[in-house]
């Protein structure tokens, strides 16, 4: 007999998706499976005893998300990396990644009900490692880096 807890579960709402994903109004494709997010806040923390280790306050002094996936349309994938040059060069190092920044937008695929998720800025981090695989199925990593917009928004979900 099933207890209180479980009854409380509704399975139709479990993410077993992929998503689509859309950077800076781009369509990037479907992902394989869901994508994850990685909240990483910073905090100060006031101390105040002899041996300075008792923590007395922390203040969360920033946040970011870092939203990973691996994308299953390549050359898509590949062009966004790549840029409109089509080539990674030695003029990309210094590039400010915040002029760069845009809206990344996740919408599950075949899930009615589940929500989108938007991230104003998302800045596409330069670093992967794919496998060219002409016998087996294969995708591409891409993580972004997820700071605040203007308004201070790093994530929403949306309708």
């Amino acid at each position: 007999m099933p207890d209180e807890t479980t009854q409380k579960f509704d399975v139709t709402k479990f993410c077993l998706s992929a998503y689509v994903a859309t950077f800076k109004d781009t369509l990037l494709g479907g992902t394989d499976g869901p994508p994850s997010f990685k909240l990483e806040p910073t905090f100060f923390e006031s101390k105040c005893d002899q041996a300075g280790e008792t923590v007395l306050r922390k203040i969360l002094t920033g946040m970011k998300i870092v939203v990973s996936m691996s994308m299953k349309e390549i050359e898509t994938g590949m062009g966004l990396i790549l840029g409109e040059s089509g080539k990674i060069q030695l003029s990309d190092i210094g590039k400010d990644l915040f002029a760069d920044k845009g809206a990344l937008v996740l919408t599950p695929i075949g899930m009615p009900g589940l929500k989108s998720y938007r991230f104003p800025g998302a800045m596409l981090l330069m670093e992967t490692e794919y496998k060219l695989s002409g016998t087996e199925e294969h995708v591409l990593p891409v993580s972004f880096e997820c700071v605040p917009d203007a308004n201070g928004v790093i994530m929403e979900r949306v309708d």
